[in-house]
């Protein structure tokens, strides 16, 4: 007699799971010969099944969900399902048909954004934190004509001036997770931006987070250097997107959307984000400076323009997508 090694298929979806039974027969309704369904409980969720990328679930059962997992990309990049105006999802298919303005226009919200200078009013303020204050001009930074995706850009001379966020910001900087997305264009060749905790002395021990010509600062909650390679630099003649992410284990560093992989920490450091906030939490964090009060007090000479601060680590096909966006 032929037996039968079959699981239960509570959803009907043609999956099984949980613990094996022998039949005499093949498995009819409510059985199956697989045990792959990773939530039996769920109709729509089974091997192979179109993975929702927005939903917060693993769809298809290959232990990658929404937008870290392969088969979503964006339009203009393959398909991918996004949520349409009218918060249903559609299907985008560029190039076998054109992109709908629901499928090109980017959910803000999905993304976990938290702040966002665009200066599109022609000032400092923060046009996405409700509850945060405005950025502060300080020496002689101001707000002009021609920016990356608007008509106003922040400018910046290199003699002193930044733009100061209040302390509020400086928790969302300190997180588990971030990540800081801004576009630049250096007013003189091959330049980076800079930015870090204002008025500090010491290296990681008060500044966890600083960009300057030499170096990317990071914390490791003891008083000695952890540092980067300086950021990529940038050219004059035209803008170029920045992306730090803190995804709560590792920082990755992208460069107009693409990963730049030669920024690894510096041999003997291990990857494991650490911190120690309590020597930057009273300190403003700063655009346009390095923060430090010595000979790394180095300063910005160009234009800054759609800054945003996320309040967790975006992936590579995120921020691939900010990219394409403009």
């Amino acid at each position: 007699m032929t037996q039968y090694t079959i699981y239960r298929d509570a959803d009907l979806d043609g999956y099984g799971a949980g613990a094996s039974q022998i039949s005499c027969s093949l498995p009819g309704p409510g059985y199956s010969s697989s045990n792959t369904d990773c939530d039996d409980t769920d109709d729509a969720v089974y091997p192979g099944a179109t993975e929702d990328c927005f939903d917060g679930i693993d769809n298809n059962c290959d232990d990658i969900f929404d937008m870290n997992d392969p088969s979503c990309t964006y339009c203009g990049d393959g398909t991918v399902q996004r949520p349409n105006s009218s918060g249903v999802n559609e299907v985008c298919d560029y190039p076998v048909s054109s992109c709908s303005a629901d499928c090109t226009a980017i959910n803000w919200t999905l993304l976990s954004l938290k702040s966002y200078w665009g200066f599109n009013s022609g000032n400092a303020n923060d046009s996405w934190g409700p509850t945060y204050d405005n950025g502060i001009l300080e020496g002689d930074a101001s707000i002009v004509t021609g920016g990356r995706n608007s008509a106003y850009a922040l400018s910046l001379d290199g003699l002193g001036d930044d733009m100061a966020l209040p302390l509020q910001y400086v928790t969302d900087l300190l997180a588990p997770q971030f990540t800081l997305n801004l576009w630049v264009r250096p007013s003189i060749a091959l330049d980076r931006p800079t930015f870090g905790f204002k008025d500090s002395s010491q290296w990681n021990y008060a500044n966890p987070f600083s960009s300057y010509d030499s170096g990317l600062n990071f914390a490791n909650g003891s008083n000695y250097q952890r540092l980067q390679p300086g950021l990529t630099e940038s050219s004059s003649s035209s803008w170029t997107m920045y992306t730090i992410v803190d995804d709560g284990t590792y920082y990755r560093f992208y460069l107009n959307g693409t990963e730049v992989i030669d920024h690894t920490f510096e041999d003997g450091y291990p990857d494991l984000i650490e911190y120690n906030p309590s020597h930057a939490n009273t300190r403003q964090f700063v655009f346009g400076q390095s923060g430090f009060s010595n000979l790394l007090a180095q300063w910005y000479n160009g234009r800054y323009d759609e800054i945003r601060l996320f309040n967790r680590g975006l992936t590579a096909q995120e921020i691939r997508m900010l990219y394409q966006s403009y």
